[in-house]
């Protein structure tokens, strides 16, 4: 197992975002690693990307996910929990609006701050790793699909492999992308020294003055960055505190306008913004950020906490709708932690981005004809500095599987028993040699990370599998045992834990988001097809392009070859009707037109010629001995490719008759290679000392 950190005071995530980051680590262990190795340090960062960005685990959306998984577990008994803390959380909003800061306030923004942080201790690249113009997922073959970065060089592999070689060389195998203008460039509205504002006296402004119809004309004006202290917080516009510097304003107010002719064309749009301590920006009278702020604070709430960084940039992204064609109206309030607090800050830029990132270098445009994980890194020639790594896997037209197109086509649950030397060789249990048929029927290529089974079988799809429109796909649950019997299939395949009930039992397959795909009980017993219940033949789904319920025992048909057809579609059977027609048949079924005592549908089902009276394969009883005990046995051909049944019928006085499957067992199917197989059958129960007579017949249907 590797290291496995813990934090010793977990909830202390929860708390003030002005903690600072460091790379120390138990008994300073990380530094340790971390100095002089320059594998580890990509290392750490590739680790930072990936779950502080793309939807990673400690994404804002990710962190309030399993904030509020924990907070719905603990909902019921928070009233004794909080009277234990005393009148501080006695009341149910107070906590309700304690978990709701979070939510808003803290959680936010907290990525963006701690990707800040990493970089001040020297754990996270400064230039921009690769960003697509859409992290992965389904895309057509006409997609274009980009990468930006601030460096001057990006390298990526198709292969799987990681652009950069350990030692930080680059991986020869790697392709670089080209800048060759062919996606437009950011736009920035607004930067440092842009024109705002701003009004510093104190007064109660209640709700209006962030509406865009609010008259700011009496407002003091200068450009950013306003503030107020000793480190450079105003150095384009210092604002007033109040006349007392022990008792500063708690708030103050800004504004300004920004004219974007069409948001549209833009794929977000990057808000960077400076503050101190608490803050809430509005646009368009609509709110789209508050940090260290509690929802409904007026002009003398202070904020809930401090920044860290103060002159650190804070990032958020904005969607397109949040802007409109034209003059948009920002709105923003700022408040002091405190009355004794030394200083505020208000820097912002706001910039149209081509991309998901911020770096102004898009590479043209990739084109993808089939699923592919691109990996990906930037580079500084000048620095030799890399990036964090990015990837991405992309599918092509791809949709999320479902109850209309993924079937189970063919279910193997009681196979038969190994018979040659090279299964045995592999396992003796007959289980081993079960698999499950999946099929896609719909129209699209099926996305099936995720999917998974809720009852049945262990299994969950990996990540990045894709099953195209009209292919196959297995799960084995020993692929030595598979391939011993079948071959090496051509499909894909996995492993699956646990074993199907030879009894019949219920299988449910959902979805990644937990969404009912396939929920249905098979069983061993009429009206199910008992021919697959051990006797060599699998479960088949019939017409599985139609997606019948399977549910129905009359949608399931025992398979025509022994063994199934793992990978491929069943084989149509042939009728008598076209096999007589095929064969030149003259008489009836029940006449024998080459007079050899066999008619002419048994010859049908035996797979033998009609017309060749030496081709007589008559079945053959004798006696097999196993495990001390002797079995009656018949042996008998029978036509793979017949759409008719042959099994063998029990009587003791020639009058009743009877094919229960529990009174027999296939001892071996074997493949001919002409179309049919040999099969033997035995008796269930051991020959005994005074046994009665009994009589077998074969029964075709």
């Amino acid at each position: 197992q590797p290291f496995r950190f813990q934090m010793k005071d977990a909830d202390g995530f929860l708390r003030s975002p002005g903690h600072s980051a460091s790379s120390a680590g138990p008994l300073s262990l990380m530094s340790r690693l971390h100095s002089g190795n320059t594998d580890f340090a990509i290392l750490v960062a590739d680790r930072i990307h990936m779950h502080f960005f793309n939807d990673g685990a400690l994404t804002p959306a990710k962190n309030i996910e399993r904030l509020q998984k924990r907070v719905d577990e603990a909902q019921p008994g928070f009233i004794a929990e909080s009277a234990r803390w005393g009148n501080r959380f006695r009341e149910y909003q107070n906590w309700l609006s304690y978990q709701q800061n979070l939510v808003n306030n803290h959680f936010p923004g907290l990525s963006q701050t701690m990707i800040g942080r990493f970089r001040s201790a020297g754990m996270y690249p400064d230039i921009i790793a690769p960003v697509f113009s859409q992290h992965g997922g389904s895309v057509s073959p006409d997609t274009p699909v980009t990468m930006a970065t601030d460096a001057d060089r990006i390298y990526y592999t198709l292969d799987g492999s990681d652009p950069r070689l350990p030692g930080g060389a680059p991986n020869p195998n790697a392709l670089i992308a080209s800048f060759g203008g062919g996606a437009p460039p950011p736009v920035t509205y607004i930067s440092s020294g842009h024109e705002w504002r701003y009004l510093d006296n104190g007064s109660d402004q209640g709700t209006t003055w962030k509406f865009t119809d609010f008259d700011d004309s009496e407002w003091s004006s200068g450009p950013s960055e306003l503030g107020y202290g000793n480190d450079g917080e105003g150095a384009g516009t210092t604002v007033s505190f109040g006349p007392n510097s022990s008792s500063k304003y708690a708030t103050t107010y800004f504004r300004t306008t920004v004219d974007i002719p069409d948001p549209s064309i833009f794929f977000n749009f990057l808000l960077r913004i400076k503050y101190d301590d608490g803050i809430a920006v509005y646009i368009n009278d609509t709110e789209v950020l508050r940090q260290n702020l509690a929802a409904g604070a007026t002009f003398n709430t202070f904020a809930g906490g401090s920044v860290g960084d103060e002159g650190g940039w804070k990032d958020s992204t904005l969607p397109t709708s949040a802007l409109t064609p034209g003059t948009n109206v920002i709105a923003v309030e700022i408040h002091q932690t405190s009355g004794t607090s030394s200083d505020i800050r208000l820097d912002m830029i706001l910039r149209g981005e081509t991309s998901q990132g911020g770096g102004d270098n898009v590479s043209d445009p990739l084109l993808l004809s089939q699923p592919t994980m691109i990996r990906t890194r930037s580079y500084n020639t000048a620095s030799s500095e890399w990036s964090a790594l990015n990837e991405a896997f992309f599918s092509i037209d791809s949709v999320a599987a479902s109850a209309s197109n993924l079937v189970i086509s063919e279910l193997h649950y009681h196979p038969a028993n190994p018979t040659n030397a090279g299964e045995m060789a592999v396992s003796g249990d007959r289980d081993d040699f079960e698999f499950i048929e999946f099929f896609n029927a719909g129209q699209s290529a099926l996305e099936l990370t995720g999917v998974r089974f809720e009852a049945g079988i262990n299994f969950t799809f990996p990540e990045h599998v894709i099953l195209p429109a009209g292919d196959y796909l297995l799960l084995l649950r020993n692929r030595d045992a598979f391939e011993a019997r079948y071959g090496i299939s051509a499909v894909q395949s996995f492993e699956y834990s646990g074993r199907l009930s030879n009894d019949g039992e219920a299988l449910r397959i959902i979805g990644a988001q937990a969404e009912p795909i396939r929920d249905f009980t098979y069983n061993d017993q009429v009206p199910w097809p008992t021919g697959a219940d051990g006797d060599g033949s699998s479960l088949v789904l019939i017409n599985p392009a139609d997606v019948p319920a399977h549910g129905d025992p009359a949608s399931w048909t025992a398979s025509r070859n022994p063994g199934g057809s793992p990978g491929t579609a069943e084989s149509a059977g042939i009728t008598y009707a076209t096999w007589a027609a095929l064969n030149g048949v003259q008489g009836e079924p029940g006449d024998d037109d080459d007079g050899d005592a066999i008619s002419n549908y048994l010859e049908f089902l035996f797979g033998s010629r009609p017309d060749l009276p030496s081709d007589a394969p008559l079945p053959s009883a004798g006696v097999q001995r196993i495990d001390a005990s002797d079995y009656l046995t018949i042996t008998f051909r029978k036509n793979l490719a017949a759409d008719a049944s042959l099994s063998v019928e029990l009587s003791g006085d020639l009058v009743t008759w009877s094919s229960s499957p529990t009174m027999f067992e296939t001892l071996s199917s074997v493949n001919n290679g002409d179309g049919t197989a040999t099969v033997t059958v035995r008796l269930a129960d051991p020959i005994s000392q005074g046994s009665r007579q009994i009589f077998l017949r074969l029964r075709g249907s």
